[in-house]
């Protein structure tokens, strides 16, 4: 998901909020906003993360989403049926 959203989001914009650390864990809420290239319809795409960390790196990396929200702005009626 990155490398596309790098390489392709041409207006991409990323906001960050809540971000936690406690041992070796860590997480954060980041928000992604952008174009979908195939339908050229904006997504606001909210992304909850959670970070396993090991000698103050990031080791393991899980984003949870919505992929019914993120489907319905990005394809319109065709990611609602999708959902």
């Amino acid at each position: 998901m990155w490398e596309m959203l790098v390489k392709r989001g041409t207006d991409l914009q990323l906001a960050l909020a809540n971000i936690e650390s406690t041992g070796n864990r860590a997480s954060a809420d980041w928000i992604a906003t952008y174009t979908f290239s195939a339908s050229k319809r904006k997504v606001i795409n909210k992304i909850h993360a959670e970070f396993k960390l090991k000698n103050g790196k990031i080791v393991e990396h899980k984003d949870s989403i919505s992929f019914y929200r993120w489907s319905c702005q990005a394809m319109g009626a065709t990611g609602f049926l999708l959902g």
